[in-house]
């Protein structure tokens, strides 16, 4: 309830509750005869409180560091009251809030995951909210060509998976040594050590595993003891450094592909399932409940093909070998591949490669194109061979585009990654060489150039990029023997 305390036109004084309300001024004025009372609130003191929509008077600008450096990006703004900011960083096609990232600058130092990462800023006040434009930060990194390996030896020799966690570490779990493995070691790039990390829960080889926004890394399905196919998923956590059963799949798979989408879920496609055939069935695999359901299948089956998510969102599957035997008895290779939509969980046919390959490798460029590099092909009669051919796929036109492979080399089963810088080290095996090779393949050029000796056997290799631009490649040696190695 209000009392008037003053005289109209006059400063007067207001009470609430018994609590004093000042800045408020009555004004009697007369309209048609009668006399209204009419109060207006001006602010503190009398003085109205002026209101400035946020601006940005100078936009953050795109940053080119050396990889490990810092990187800074500035904006300017104005605006009443003064706006505060939020950083943001965009992940996956989404964009989230760098904690702590509240000042007119973002100061951070540079990893791997910072490479042609975007990153904008939101700037508020009660007068609205405004966003800066998107801006990137490119780093750059000299390498050597020079390969070195490490002192300790993995356990696993060929069909392990290969993680780099948020640390940096890189997890090694499970593949074929004598036997199939339960083991695991961690690479400490800090050091240059390998160390045994946890047993696995079931032996496996020629399984999947994906790293989830959680940092914890999953591990699915794979070849067990006795060359079984087992269903069942662990969860590897590197806060406790322990691993937990995480479910399983609904089938038991090798030569089948696992890619995280957008939502969270794990695509789960083909392979080969626990009746020794080939198949066409997919799997949405939940992290959250640790939960596997149907998905549509693809329109072919198809084992030891190769699935990327690309830039539009979608999964592109290539390759691998089909169900249907050919004339001789012997299933070839398919040179089609098809499309997956997480939004409408539909799959369509995609363009066809001009060589039908499995066993392949695939790796996205800085570009938005998807390399696709040898694998294994038939090339006779009841006859199988390595394929020496590249083929460039641009999401843009929908089709591929078949290279020239100066230096005629091959890798099967191998992962390739891009370098920092765009350039892409490719394993040419010893096919048509003396001795093993390591080769460049730059996208901005489209040629090939050698990189060096290798030492590694063109097979069953695992290239992870490490945090300071540097690549871990595990495998076997010329020996066949376990090995490892930093190129940098």
């Amino acid at each position: 309830m209000f009392t008037l305390d003053g005289n109209p036109g006059k400063s007067a004084k207001f009470l609430s509750r018994e609590v004093p309300m000042y800045g408020i001024r009555a004004f009697r004025q007369a309209l048609g005869g009668a006399s209204v009372l009419i109060l207006l609130c001006c602010g503190g003191g009398g003085t109205p409180k002026t209101v400035e929509a946020p601006k940005i008077t100078a936009q953050p600008l795109a940053q080119t560091v050396p990889i490990t450096s810092t990187a800074s990006l500035t904006v300017a703004v104005s605006g009443s009251p003064t706006p505060t900011l939020q950083w943001q960083r965009q992940e996956r096609g989404s964009w989230h809030d760098l904690a702590g990232a509240t000042g007119l600058t973002h100061t951070f130092a540079t990893t791997v995951r910072d490479h042609l990462a975007a990153f904008r800023v939101r700037v508020s006040n009660e007068g609205g909210s405004v966003l800066s434009n998107p801006v990137q930060v490119t780093l750059t990194k000299t390498y050597q060509g020079v390969m070195t390996p490490l002192t300790a030896s993995t356990t696993a020799l060929m069909g392990h998976t290969a993680t780099r966690l948020a640390s940096g570490k890189v997890l090694l779990a499970g593949g074929y040594l004598t036997g199939t493995e339960k083991a695991t070691n961690l690479f400490d790039p800090a050091t240059g050590l390998l160390t045994p990390g946890p047993t696995l829960l079931t032996p496996r080889w020629t399984h999947a595993a994906v790293l989830l926004d959680s940092g914890k890394v999953l591990l699915l399905s794979g070849t067990t003891t006795g060359y079984a196919k087992t269903p069942t998923c662990e969860l590897y956590d590197p806060d406790t450094g322990t691993i937990s059963p995480a479910g399983s799949l609904l089938v038991g798979r090798w030569g089948f592909t696992a890619t995280l989408l957008p939502n969270g879920k794990i695509l789960i496609a083909g392979g080969f399932d626990s009746n020794n055939s080939i198949v066409a069935s997919c799997e949405l695999y939940d992290p959250a409940t640790f939960q596997s359901t149907l998905a549509q299948p693809m329109a072919t089956g198809r084992e030891n093909h190769a699935a990327n998510l690309l830039g539009n969102g979608k999964v592109l599957v290539t390759g691998g070998l089909r169900p249907t035997p050919d004339v001789d008895g012997y299933a070839f290779p398919l040179a089609s591949t098809e499309l997956y939509d997480p939004a409408t969980g539909q799959w369509t046919a995609g363009p066809d490669m001009a060589d039908g390959r499995e066993y392949h490798t695939t790796t996205l460029l800085e570009n938005g194109q998807l390399l696709v590099y040898s694998g294994w092909t038939k090339v006779g009669y009841q006859s199988f061979g390595a394929l020496r051919s590249i083929e460039l796929y641009d999401p843009v036109t929908g089709a591929f585009r078949k290279l020239p492979n100066p230096l005629g080399g091959s890798a099967i089963i191998t992962n390739i990654t891009c370098l920092i810088g765009g350039k892409v080290l490719l394993p040419i095996g010893c096919n048509d060489l003396t001795g093993l090779q390591d080769a460049l393949f730059d996208p901005a050029t489209e040629t090939f150039s050698r990189s060096g000796r290798s030492l590694f056997y063109d097979e069953y290799l695992t290239h992870t990029l490490l945090l300071d631009g540097r690549v871990l490649v595990v495998g076997r040696d010329s020996n066949f023997a376990s090995m490892a190695a930093v190129y940098n």
